[in-house]
């Protein structure tokens, strides 16, 4: 499936590019929203913990000489500052926070019960543990509070239980295998897939995501000037609440996705777009 970038009109509008400006996207992914910054004519630096964006970033966007990317977390936004940026600060700083299309549709990165492949999970593939490494050596207590604080999932306890039984018996390699054993566990009470919130609080957790999103937050803020705009994208309330928290005390705006993008990409559906100005002391 083509990545299309969720909501880039607004993105755009909201973060008010000026061509002579400097920006940073924290979420690189395939470029979607990069590649619209860069057209103006602004300076971009980006991050992605993938390292196949990083690739990819290299091999297609070569031809921007106002283009930096660097591989790592964005909570480590003050090391790509520090490097390619400093002593000069954002005009805005930009945030997807979703997975993207080219990770939740290739097998073999394990994120999606849809496809079979090995039970893996990084976006930074250079990281040690794998979500199989979790799955299996995790306790019943970590897991239950994993699955329930990340996944916001009702029968955690259930759910946890059974793996750890399933585990004993055979090792659980594939995403196919956990997610048989999470069906068979609760099965089909929803419109969901039984798997659906355990996926996501196991990709959470071994990514760090909302520690690494509650770091990257301040520094960003930091690091944007005085009259600069900070837009974030986020999918799930975990993300939306701690980002609604941030900006809680600042002027800030919540723009939702219209019927007609939700139609085109469905991925869009769950989104919010949260955007603040830093005013001028």
């Amino acid at each position: 499936m083509q990545h299309i970038p969720v909501m880039k009109n607004s993105v755009i509008k909201n973060i008010k590019l000026n061509p002579y400006g400097l920006y940073f996207d924290g979420t690189f992914g395939r470029g979607g929203h990069s590649l619209e910054f860069l057209k103006s004519g602004a300076s971009l630096i980006a991050m992605d913990k993938d390292l196949e964006a990083i690739e990819y970033a290299n091999e297609n966007f070569s031809e921007y000489s106002n283009f930096k990317i660097k591989h790592g977390s964005f909570k480590n936004i003050d090391l790509a500052w520090e490097e390619f940026a400093s002593p000069m600060l954002f005009d805005g700083i930009f945030f997807d926070f979703g997975v993207s299309s080219p990770q939740l549709d290739c097998p073999e990165r394990g994120f999606s019960f849809l496809r079979n492949g090995p039970l893996d999970m990084r976006f930074n593939t250079n990281s040690e543990t794998t979500a199989k490494d979790w799955v299996n050596s995790a306790s019943l207590e970590e897991m239950t509070h994993v699955f329930q604080t990340y996944g916001q999932e009702r029968f955690s306890y259930k759910i946890a239980k059974d793996i750890i039984s399933a585990r004993s018996a055979s090792e659980i390699k594939t995403t196919q295998d956990l997610a048989k054993i999470i069906t068979k566990s609760i099965g089909y009470k929803e419109k969901k897939h039984p798997a659906t919130r355990v996926f996501q609080a196991i990709r959470i957790h071994i990514n760090s995501e909302l520690e690494d999103l509650k770091v990257g937050v301040e520094k960003s803020w930091d690091l944007l000037k005085e009259g600069g705009r900070i837009v974030f994208l986020t999918f799930h309330s975990l993300e939306d609440k701690i980002i609604k928290d941030f900006l809680s005390p600042y002027n800030n705006f919540l723009v939702l996705p219209s019927d007609e993008e939700v139609e085109e990409n469905p991925r869009a559906r769950s989104v919010k777009l949260r955007w603040a100005i830093k005013e001028e002391l």
